[in-house]
């Protein structure tokens, strides 16, 4: 994540839960000082004839405030396209040590208006060919 945003930092804003927005240099840092807790817990219960064993694990990412819960792309998908926000909401994985995963929000929404455009210059550009938009299946 911190190289992602070290490389693509200029295009990208960043937002916590409460839709507040963070500064790209405090997110580089939140993501670089990340720790987790992890606390397991066990209850158990025996009596006569039966017994009962619980547990559970309750891990959390400390001062997760600092990171982003939403980082949005600003960017032309293609040349001569408009410009386009692409949200992406960020997710801790924290098995196996803490990593993190980029979800894209809306995106096939975004992609079809994305081939309305580009079928609307098609359209506007060359009048007599038809223009089809769908799945080509051979």
């Amino acid at each position: 994540m911190v190289e992602l945003i070290e490389d693509w930092g200029h295009l990208m804003e960043f937002t916590n839960s409460k839709g507040e927005a963070l500064e790209k240099s405090k997110v580089i840092h939140a993501f670089r000082k990340v720790s987790i807790d992890d606390l397991t817990s066990i209850d158990s219960e025996k009596q006569e004839h039966s017994s009962q064993i619980g547990v559970m694990n309750k891990v959390t990412v400390k001062q997760a405030e600092r990171l982003p819960t939403v980082i949005t792309w600003t960017l032309q998908p293609y040349e001569g396209l408009a410009e386009r926000r692409f949200d992406m909401r960020v997710a801790t994985i924290t098995k196996g040590g803490p990593s993190f995963r980029l979800r894209a929000m809306a995106l096939e929404a975004t992609e079809k208006e994305i081939a309305k455009e580009f079928a609307g210059d098609i359209t506007r550009t060359l009048p007599e060919c038809e223009c089809l938009l769908g799945i080509f299946t051979p």
